[in-house]
């Protein structure tokens, strides 16, 4: 027999090859003339007689039934067999990795060819279908007062429909066919400007509208007139308004007359001495954007009668302010009981 590992021609029924050492498949050889001793079996290349192994006598050998067949291929050592009969002989194959079902693979192609459609359609929508040769708006800005409101916007196009596509917070916008609605919120007192820009698309065109809130106030309600002597004077003038007077224009056309913001939404005005003999007139303006509102205040000229005061000395109660009847004082009716009456010859106002 050969050796399965080098080839070598061996002794019929070595478990070992004398040339490599590689083990053989058992395969006894029966002879029934007599029986093969140790001494008989020839020694492998640099083994001791105790490393010689016997072969079992012919007579006596039972071949195990949970020994495998000898295959004269296989290279599987004898002894992995005797250390583990159960050991199969045929090598265990690999389990096989499964693929995709059938159905696995159609609902991948289903759901590709559902995308490439989609992406097809959007692409003729926006560039076929819905084509746009001309998107404006007109106006395209738009200006709120702090109280804010609504205002109308005309969106010229030939597309078939637009759509708003970015909008500040304190903006809402409405579409009505081919014109929009835009709504403010009112500022709260003390707010500052407000800015912002509504985009409108329509296919692969965009527009804007610039929208912008002023801080200014919508109203301005104060005294329209005011009257002082010739020896000047001043006070506070109380505004009503919805906007913050500190953040207000306060002017006056005269040097004689000074103003500006006081505390509670007021206004401090001071009016010089007039040392002339005429009267004169100025005006405070107090403006806030393109809301305003206007105090004229009149000065006497200076008297020298009355000293420029304007006033004089009652000549019915000589100042006192009472009047004596029947033994009991009552207010002088000629000056209500000021002790003043207009001077006769400038006529300027008590003050």
């Amino acid at each position: 027999m050969k050796c399965i590992n080098c080839n070598q021609e061996i002794d019929n029924g070595a478990r070992l090859c004398r040339y490599c050492g590689a083990a053989q498949p058992f395969n006894p050889v029966i002879n029934n003339n007599a029986a093969a001793t140790p001494e008989q079996l020839p020694p492998l290349p640099g083994a001791t007689p105790e490393q010689v192994l016997p072969v079992p006598e012919a007579s006596s050998y039972t071949p195990s039934p949970q020994m495998p067949e000898s295959d004269p291929n296989s290279t599987t050592p004898l002894s992995d067999y005797d250390n583990n009969p159960e050991q199969p002989s045929i090598e265990e194959k690999k389990p096989k990795k499964k693929g995709m079902s059938g159905l696995t693979k159609a609902l991948i192609a289903l759901a590709v060819l559902i995308a490439l459609a989609c992406a097809a359609g959007a692409v003729y929508y926006f560039f076929f279908y819905n084509k746009v040769e001309r998107l404006n708006a007109k106006p395209d800005k738009v200006k709120f007062d702090r109280t804010g409101g609504k205002k109308k916007v005309k969106i010229k196009t030939d597309a078939k429909k637009f759509e708003v596509t970015d909008c500040p917070d304190w903006l809402d916008v409405d579409i009505d066919d081919d014109e929009i609605t835009i709504k403010c919120d009112s500022l709260e007192h003390g707010g500052k400007d407000r800015k912002g820009t509504i985009e409108i698309s329509a296919g692969a065109k965009t527009t804007t509208i610039k929208v912008v809130q002023s801080s200014d106030a919508s109203y301005i309600d104060v005294t329209s007139y005011e009257a002082i002597g010739a020896g000047g004077g001043g006070g506070i003038f109380e505004v009503s308004t919805d906007g913050d007077v500190e953040n207000f224009d306060i002017n006056t056309d005269v040097d004689w007359i000074e103003a500006s913001p006081a505390r509670d939404n007021g206004i401090s005005w001071y009016v010089r001495r007039n040392d002339s003999s005429y009267s004169r007139t100025g005006t405070i303006t107090i403006s806030s954007g393109d809301t305003e509102a206007r105090v004229i205040v009149e000065q006497a000229g200076y008297c020298s009668y009355c000293s420029g005061a304007g006033e004089v000395t009652c000549s019915v109660c000589y100042g006192s302010g009472k009047e004596y009847y029947y033994g009991e004082y009552y207010p002088c009716e000629a000056c209500d009981g000021t002790g003043k009456t207009s001077c006769p010859y400038c006529g300027g106002p008590i003050q």
